[in-house]
């Protein structure tokens, strides 16, 4: 980054803080004032609300300051993030080649191509062990590929039917406590 970015970016830092903090004691005044006009509604009988005590009154005063906080560092980054575009612009990689051997995308579409070169990869290998033409190294590899799909297939599957998880130690079956007590009585114990 250049000194004119970080400077841009530093200076939207600064204003979501201050504007951040502004809310906070905004919202403050705010949910404390509000509490003072309920308690007070409560006490000359407009209206019957439950309790209202320091306890209360705190609260509001927290909930009104974390709600203006929110509000108001939520609006500056809205109003501010215009500045941030060329900074942004700046560490973006060409996404119009597309293709992983300029560097362009995503990591994830960087991942996702190379998953899909090792599938392509595979069919050539696949179609090369029907005709009888692999080496024993590229047979395993072919091997090692189908397992792991099989796997990857086979727990997708059982989590979606909710019949279990990662670990085997149930075999994907919790026991309530009926079945253990049979169990238990099955087993003499």
């Amino acid at each position: 980054m250049s000194k004119d970015d970080r400077q841009v970016v530093a200076d939207v830092r600064r204003e979501l803080w201050s504007q951040g903090l502004r809310g906070l004691a905004t919202g403050s005044v705010t949910g404390l004032l509000l509490h003072t006009v309920a308690a007070t509604g409560n006490h000359r009988k407009w209206w019957k609300l439950g309790t209202t005590n320091r306890n209360t009154a705190f609260a509001s005063f927290l909930l009104g300051g974390a709600i203006g906080s929110f509000l108001s560092a939520s609006t500056a980054g809205k109003n501010e993030v215009h500045k941030m575009h060329p900074v942004f612009q700046a560490g973006a990689k060409d996404t119009a080649a597309g293709s992983s051997a300029s560097g362009g995308g995503s990591s994830y579409q960087e991942s996702l191509q190379r998953a899909k070169e090792r599938e392509k990869s595979l069919r050539v290998l696949e179609r090369r062990r029907s005709n009888r033409e692999l080496t024993d190294a590229e047979d395993s590899r072919v091997q090692r590929e189908r397992n792991r799909l099989y796997r990857r297939a086979t727990l997708t599957r059982s989590m979606e039917a909710g019949q279990g998880g990662l670990s085997d130690s149930h075999g994907g079956h919790w026991y309530t406590e009926e079945e253990k007590k049979k169990n238990a009585e099955k087993n003499g114990k």
